[in-house]
């Protein structure tokens, strides 16, 4: 079989029901008449799974530090719901505004292996301090 990247749209529906969505490029697997490799000559890896923790004051104009906990992964694309993206390990991003945003971490498995990606999502709300 042959590898292709293609892009791809992967809608994700928070709590708010509001719609997000994240261009991103995933492996496809395409096998067209007389493959010059067949699925079992792929490297097999284990899956990646996507995970992350965030510190930080909830605030506008704070940092957050976003701590990827991912496993078997070996790049990642971050979308953190306010039009920004970042392909860090474990990015530091500030929000201008209040409101609720999703952070979508997508992590992708070792290129060259049949392993595609995995997907993680959390809300996070930036409010005003109390007084």
């Amino acid at each position: 079989m042959h590898i292709h990247k293609s892009s791809a749209i992967l809608a994700l529906q928070s709590n708010s029901m509001k719609m997000k969505k994240l261009l991103f490029s995933a492996p496809l697997i395409f096998c067209f008449a007389n493959c010059s490799k067949k699925d079992a000559d792929l490297p097999h890896a284990l899956p990646p799974v996507a995970d992350f923790t965030y510190v930080g004051p909830a605030m506008p104009n704070s940092a957050i530090s976003f701590k990827n906990n991912s496993v078997n992964a070996t790049t990642y694309l971050w979308d953190f719901g306010d039009s920004t993206t970042s392909e860090e390990q474990n990015p530091v991003h500030t929000y201008k505004k209040e409101g609720t945003y999703s952070v979508i971490l997508l992590s992708y498995g070792e290129p060259g292996t049949n392993i595609i990606n995995d997907v993680r999502l959390k809300d996070i709300k930036i409010h005003q301090q109390q007084r």
